[in-house]
């Protein structure tokens, strides 16, 4: 079983690291925003696989591709 987490935007795992290896390039902008934004995201198996919000108390996922198992 892979475990999956959420990170709040602006989370050390997405900043610390210059090579950004637990990112698909082609979702970079979906994750490190226009003016300085980085979104909150969700890690399964130390990559990330999409990257969700608040709204109305409730959390929305938004994934990057169906994830096995869910």
């Amino acid at each position: 079983m892979t475990s999956r987490s959420r990170a709040e935007g602006f989370d050390p795992f997405l900043l610390a690291h210059a090579d950004k290896f637990y990112l698909d390039p082609a979702r970079y902008k979906a994750v490190f925003r226009p003016a300085a934004d980085v979104a909150a995201v969700i890690v399964s198996g130390g990559r990330v696989i999409g990257t969700w919000r608040a709204e109305r108390g409730r959390v929305v996922p938004e994934l990057f591709a169906p994830v096995e198992g869910s």
